[in-house]
């Protein structure tokens, strides 16, 4: 399959959560459970913005030949973070009517723990070949702790999980030329 093909494919799923998204979050939050509650709030902290930037600038810092990823992760970091403010404001969609396991304020799409979380990925996919996978599953399980928590929405968090992608692949891109 071509890589247009994965971006259609995701633009179909986002569009579809969109008429799912009450039933979906509806039943993420029946599911709760104080054990979960504890290890999603944790998911909320670790991946929150201030610490995934600084996690992945130190993972790029520790070896010296990666070092100089360091900007180009900080530009894919911060474009992505201006970006769903622009998207927030633009689009002024409010959050879930549940009952949140954390306080927060402001628009619900695109989800920006989502958005930052996803556009790491491209970066560690091509600089830590043995550790995708455990980052996939970081970056996952940031993204569906935002859904559990009761403050976004599953399209939020697919809407994140896309322009996280895109911002993240388009710098590597600009970085090669």
């Amino acid at each position: 399959m071509r890589k247009p093909v994965y971006w259609g494919i995701g633009v179909f799923l986002l569009v579809l959560s969109v008429f799912l998204d009450s039933n979906i979050t509806n039943f993420v939050v029946g599911i709760r459970t104080p054990v979960l509650d504890g290890a999603m709030k944790g998911f909320d902290y670790i991946g929150g913005k201030w610490v995934l930037l600084l996690l992945l600038t130190f993972l790029l810092f520790y070896d010296k030949n990666k070092r100089r990823w360091i900007v180009p992760w900080w530009v894919t970091y911060f474009v992505s973070l201006l970006a769903v403010y622009i998207i927030k404001l633009a689009i002024s969609r409010e959050r879930p009517e549940t009952v949140a396991l954390i306080l927060i304020d402001g628009f619900s799409f695109p989800s920006g723990h989502a958005t930052a979380a996803f556009s790491s990925l491209p970066l560690v996919y091509k600089l830590f070949k043995k550790m995708k996978l455990y980052w996939l599953v970081y970056v996952l399980l940031i993204a569906f702790s935002r859904i559990y928590l009761g403050v976004h929405y599953l399209s939020d968090v697919l809407g994140g999980a896309l322009l996280g992608l895109f911002v993240g692949i388009l710098v590597l891109k600009l970085c090669r030329k």
